[in-house]
C-alpha cells in the first residue's frame, strides 16, 4: 500500500493504540477521520480485511509467516482480492501491528513446499467432492430463476472461475433489473471514469446480448477480467449473470 497511508495507519496505532485497527467499528471511524476523505481505495481494503477477522488473527499468532499465507489465501478466497493485493494489504497490517517487514510468499507458487502442495490437494479434493456433492442443488438453483423469489447458500466454485460466493437470505431476482442494478453499483463505486465506462460498456452489451450466448460470453469474460480490485463489489452479482450461461 502506499507509504503515506501506511504512515497514517502507524500514526493510528500510536496514538489510539491496536484496537483501533482491531476493532471494525472503530477502525472505519477512525480511517475516516485520518485519512480525510484520501485513500478510500486502500481504506476499504483494509477494512474488509479488518472485518474478516485478518488483523486479528495477525496480531495474536505465534507462526507469523503461515498465517499471513493463510490469511493472503482467506482475502482471495473468501473476498475475490487479487493475489497481489491480498498480500498487500496482509504485508500492511503485518507492518503496522507487529513490525514485521517480510514479504508474504503468495499462496500456491511453484516453489512452495510439499507439505503445502499435499494440504492444498486435499482442500482441492475436500472442494471438489463438496461441489459433486451440491451440484444438483445448484443447478435446481438455476431453473426458472427468472422473476422468482429465491434462496441462495454457499454457492461454491462456480465455473468458469472457481471462485466462492457465500450469499443467504430471500433474494427477488427479476431479469429486467439485475443489469441496472450493476450499473448503479459502478456509478456508485467506482471513480475511475476510464473503469467506470469501460465495466459499463460491458454490462451495457451484456444486457443487450442476455438471449445470445456465445455473444454474451464474451463480454461476461471481458467484464470478470476487468474487474481486478473491484471483485469484492461485484462478486454477489456474478451468479445472477453466470445463469445466462447455462
Amino acid at each position: 500500500m502506499e507509504q503515506g497511508f501506511v504512515d497514517i495507519l502507524k500514526k493510528l496505532i500510536t496514538e489510539q493504540g491496536k484496537e483501533a485497527i482491531l476493532n471494525p467499528a472503530k477502525c472505519k471511524s477512525f480511517l475516516a477521520d485520518y485519512t480525510r476523505g484520501e485513500y478510500k481505495r486502500e481504506s476499504r481494503l483494509l477494512l474488509q480485511a479488518v472485518k474478516a477477522e485478518v488483523a486479528r488473527e495477525i496480531d495474536t499468532t505465534d507462526e507469523l509467516a503461515i498465517c499471513k499465507e493463510q490469511q493472503a489465501s482467506k482475502l482471495q478466497e473468501e473476498y475475490f482480492m487479487a493475489t497481489e493485493i491480498a498480500v498487500d494489504v496482509v504485508d500492511t497490517l503485518a507492518l503496522i501491528l507487529r513490525r514485521d517487514t517480510s514479504w508474504t510468499e503468495i499462496p500456491n507458487k511453484k516453489n512452495a513446499s510439499r507439505s503445502d502442495k499435499q494440504s492444498g490437494k486435499h482442500r482441492n479434493l475436500n472442494q471438489t467432492q463438496k461441489s459433486k456433492q451440491n451440484s444438483s442443488e445448484r443447478n435446481d438453483d438455476y431453473k426458472n430463476i427468472e422473476s422468482r423469489d429465491i434462496t441462495i447458500i454457499n454457492i461454491e466454485k462456480f465455473e468458469p472461475y472457481n471462485s466462492i460466493i457465500n450469499l443467504g437470505g430471500h433474494i427477488n431476482r427479476q431479469n429486467e433489473n439485475i443489469f441496472e442494478k450493476i450499473k448503479n453499483e459502478i456509478e456508485k463505486n467506482i471513480e475511475n471514469k476510464d473503469d467506470k465506462d469501460e465495466l459499463l460498456s460491458y454490462v451495457i452489451e451484456m444486457e443487450r446480448n442476455k438471449n445470445i450466448k456465445e455473444v454474451f460470453r464474451s463480454y461476461y469474460d471481458k467484464f470478470i477480467n476487468r474487474l481486478g480490485t473491484y471483485m469484492s463489489i461485484f462478486g454477489p452479482f456474478l451468479p445472477y449473470l453466470v445463469a445466462y450461461l447455462k
